[in-house]
């Protein structure tokens, strides 16, 4: 959202924010780079904070740096880099 000054900051776009952060997490449990949770899927979670959470700054300023993601890694891996990049 913040790539686009013309997204406002809704509860309908953080919620899209949320799928969207979701679908790429399921993509990368496909791939074996999330390690799979108790009950056999990713694990993988991502949270948000609604709209009415957010400062009169974050919203005015479409800066919306509340997104929490929590995944858990396979065995294999020593070091991870991440670089995300996520736009609607």
């Amino acid at each position: 959202m913040n790539s686009k000054n013309f997204t406002e900051i809704t509860d309908d776009n953080i919620s899209e924010l949320v799928t969207t952060a979701q679908a790429a997490g399921d993509d990368l449990f496909k791939l074996g780079t999330i390690a799979t949770g108790d009950d056999g899927k990713a694990d993988f979670h991502v949270t948000a904070k609604s709209r009415s959470q957010l400062s009169a700054y974050e919203i005015s300023q479409r800066k919306y740096k509340s997104l929490d993601v929590q995944m858990g890694l396979p065995n294999p891996f020593e070091k991870v880099y991440l670089n995300n990049a996520i736009t609607l």
